[in-house]
């Protein structure tokens, strides 16, 4: 917000405020830019949590009328609400003690809270079964227009339905009427929008039997998760929040130093205190890259190169793991292996002269020390033992 007035100009800074639809994305913004020199004019940005306002959003189709249950015929509403809290005056012979004891603190939180216990034997018959799509392809279609509609409103999918309502892809933004396959579509999109308001990930989200509409409505049970996947997003999740953390606690102890006036300077002290280093996630992710992914597809070589500039403060130590790799001489490192890394060290050399590009010298200082050793390295190619078209791939390969 420029300033209009000369009392405003006489404050010498310039505010503004700005309003978020969710709360996560307001912290990552916070985390990205308080106490950054972000138009790298010696000018520091600080952010502060402001009053939250309140979010208005206007309701769409939502939930069909034929997913919602009303009590059944011959029982009033406060005999099917106690219904739902699944209060039984008799406890079966049949249980254990242990199995007793389980569902007595369930019975009690039920009436202590007032949170609905589902019950298969009383719920099942009317539950909505939610069944993930077979296709990967439309899996991730369907979970992605979710993701969006749970955090822009239901005005966006009122929008899409107007837009795309010829679209095959987008048909199941609405139930399909006698569609078997159609209406399964709808019900996990109905659900994914449901689990990411609710705050589950892509891979990760609650198991458990739920109401949708309380008190009355029908039960919703989810897809089962897929282990593997929701152990990855789980660990990925911790180490965010770790790396958050440990950018914060960096920020906050170079802003507590008074001789920090400008955001220049604060920058300049926290380059200046040494060489910064991967941490064990990012030394994994760039070991993946390089190893692991890397071929002569432009794709992994850009994917690894693009990590190497987001991560160019360590830039000497990126430069060092890639020699590494590259002076390796097993057995089992072929000629294709070795061209590839061999792109994309020189992508790296080309990017790093293009402007804009912080610490990117650091990279052309690193390179031309060790680029001597790795075309020598490059030239005992299978310690001698290498045929001779293998050796004339790899020198085409260098000359160009």
């Amino acid at each position: 917000m420029w300033p209009r007035t000369n009392e405003e100009r006489a404050r010498n800074r310039n505010t503004g405020f700005v309003c978020f639809m969710t709360r996560k994305d307001a912290e990552d913004a916070f985390d990205a830019y308080c106490d950054a020199d972000v138009f790298d004019n010696g000018r520091r940005i600080v952010l502060r949590w402001g009053k939250n306002v309140k979010k208005t959003v206007k309701f769409g189709v939502g939930v069909p009328s034929n997913m919602r249950k009303k009590p059944r015929a011959g029982t009033t509403t406060e005999e099917e609400a106690h219904d739902y809290l699944s209060i039984e005056s008799k406890q079966p012979t049949a249980y254990s003690v242990e199995e007793n004891k389980a569902k007595a603190i369930q019975l009690n939180n039920s009436l202590k809270y007032g949170i609905p216990v589902y019950d298969p034997a009383k719920h099942s018959d009317d539950a909505i079964v939610v069944t993930a799509p077979a296709d990967s392809r439309r899996l991730k279609f369907i979970s992605t227009v979710a993701s969006f509609v749970a955090k822009d409103g239901s005005l966006l999918e009122q929008k899409l339905i107007q837009a795309e309502s010829s679209n095959p892809d987008f048909q199941f933004l609405s139930p399909g009427e006698g569609d078997t396959e159609k209406m399964a579509e709808h019900i996990y999109y109905r659900w994914r929008v449901y689990s990411f308001c609710q705050g589950d990930g892509e891979n990760l989200w609650r198991t458990e039997p739920f109401l949708m509409i309380e008190p009355y409505g029908r039960w919703w049970i989810p897809p089962p998760l897929n282990a593997e996947a929701a152990h990855m997003e789980e660990e990925a999740a911790k180490r965010l929040e770790k790396d958050r953390a440990a950018a914060q606690e960096e920020r906050r102890s170079l802003t507590q130093k008074k001789e920090f006036s400008t955001g220049r300077e604060m920058e300049r002290a926290k380059f200046s205190r040494g060489e910064l280093k991967l941490n064990d996630w990012e030394k994994e992710r760039f070991d993946e890259l390089l190893r692991k992914n890397l071929c002569a597809s432009q794709e992994s070589i850009c994917d690894a190169m693009s990590f190497a500039f987001e991560k160019s403060g360590a830039a000497r130590e990126i430069s060092a793991l890639l020699k590494e790799s590259l002076l390796e001489q097993d057995g089992g490192i072929s000629a294709d292996t070795r061209i590839a890394r061999l792109f994309l060290l020189s992508d790296i050399l080309f990017n790093s002269q293009q402007p804009g590009v912080k610490n990117a010298f650091k990279y052309r200082d690193a390179i031309e020390k060790m680029s001597p050793e790795i075309f020598e390295s490059l030239g005992r190619h299978g310690n001698g033992r290498a045929g001779r078209i293998v050796m004339a791939k790899l020198k085409r390969a260098v000359s160009s």
